[in-house]
């Protein structure tokens, strides 16, 4: 981890984020510079400390990538322009990328006039930030993020839905979508041996394996998957809940004594999870373009969704990969739970590679962004000398 007083290299693109926790956006982060000829010219700013039991900073390490860790905490978080831009101008960025409230703030502040700034939005801002937080930081959070959003010279959505809801209702035209990818090389399928010795691993014997990798929060309605599949009651079935959040407590607590329903909580092996599992469950109410879904459908288990838009944007694409289910309607959920032997059998075929929905495109399209605006920037030099 480098010391922002000790950086000699030039980066092409800084990448800023709040920490590497392990969730989709990091993830997500992590697949875009992964694939990238910008790669060795990339470099990561956090503006938190990590923390060492929920990070995924060892994988970024482990594709050397660069992180420079600010370690602020909230006293001193206002130091963070100031800090983000002398690094900016130390090494010589031509694009500072961000993602989240607050890093999505400081870089568009740090940026200017130093280099391009671009934001990926991950959520509708609406829906996640008020799922989050208490009403009042929530409101300050919400205005300052719009703010934000509609001075952004470049926006991209990890959605298609997502990008359309932004139009719709904040007017924000200057929007590229780039839809999530997943890692098709990682979240891979394994033949009936391999998920018979991944189950013994887990004690899990002849059961029918339902998942969920969905957080604890209240827009993934958890409640709704666990009573739906409780009033499915399927003979020789387990309900796996992998994540945590500010729900875990009162849903393990509402449900520990009912023994086929396994609260994992975090964990390092969502791959081997997955792998192992017959049908994959999400309540979600919103979404960005959901991790999830497309890692149960990249290992090949159908999934089970509601009728979201963000979800249906996943089945047009890939049509014959699993049902959804109105969301809200806990009766329908659990037929469709009962009637899991009509699901999709997921065969060998890879419904995602040939798709815009795995991260080799993914990070194609934000190079060919980039590179689009760089040449922009270029353009306008060269106008300017003419002149």
């Amino acid at each position: 981890m480098e010391n922002s007083k000790d950086i000699k290299t030039v980066y092409d693109i800084i990448y800023i984020c709040s920490t590497l926790k392990r969730v989709g956006p990091t993830n997500q982060t992590l697949n875009i510079i992964k694939y990238s000829p910008y790669k060795e010219k990339s470099a990561v700013i956090t503006i938190f400390k990590e923390d060492d039991k929920d990070t995924m900073i060892n994988e970024y390490k482990k594709e050397g990538i660069n992180i420079i860790s600010l370690n602020l905490n909230k006293k001193k978080i206002f130091s963070a322009k100031k800090k983000i831009r002398k690094i900016l101008e130390q090494v010589n960025a031509k694009i500072v990328h961000s993602y989240g409230i607050i890093p999505d703030y400081f870089a568009q502040k740090a940026s200017k006039g130093v280099c391009e700034h671009v934001i990926t939005l991950r959520n509708f801002p609406k829906d996640d930030i008020f799922t989050r937080m208490n009403f009042a930081p929530a409101c300050i959070a919400y205005l300052l993020h719009i703010k934000t959003l509609k001075r952004a010279h470049y926006l991209v959505t990890c959605s298609n839905t997502i990008k359309e809801k932004m139009n719709d209702k904040y007017k924000i035209k200057n929007i590229q979508a780039i839809q999530n990818g997943v890692d098709i090389n990682k979240f891979k399928r394994i033949n009936n041996e391999e998920k018979n010795i991944l189950r013994e691993k887990y004690n899990i014997k002849n059961q029918v394996v339902f998942i969920s990798t969905s957080s604890f929060i209240p827009r993934k309605r958890i409640d709704e998957t666990i009573q739906a599949f409780i009033d499915a009651n399927v003979k020789d079935s387990i309900l796996l809940l992998l994540g945590t959040g500010s729900e875990y407590e009162r849903l393990y607590n509402k449900y520990k004594e009912i023994k086929n329903i396994k609260f994992i909580g975090k964990t390092n092996n969502v791959i081997e999870y997955l792998q192992l599992s017959d049908v994959f469950v999400s309540t979600s109410e919103s979404e960005g373009l959901p991790n999830g879904v497309l890692e149960a459908i990249s290992v090949g288990v159908p999934v089970l969704i509601s009728d979201i838009s963000q979800h249906k944007e996943i089945l047009e694409t890939i049509p014959k990969v699993g049902r959804m289910y109105k969301l809200g309607e806990t009766k329908e959920l659990s037929q469709y739970i009962s009637d899991y032997k009509n699901m999709i059998v997921l065969n060998d075929k890879d419904y995602i590679a040939d798709t815009e929905l795995n991260m080799i495109r993914m990070s194609e399209k934000y190079v060919n962004y980039y590179k689009k605006i760089l040449d922009r920037k270029e353009n306008a030099k060269i106008e300017n000398q003419n002149k």
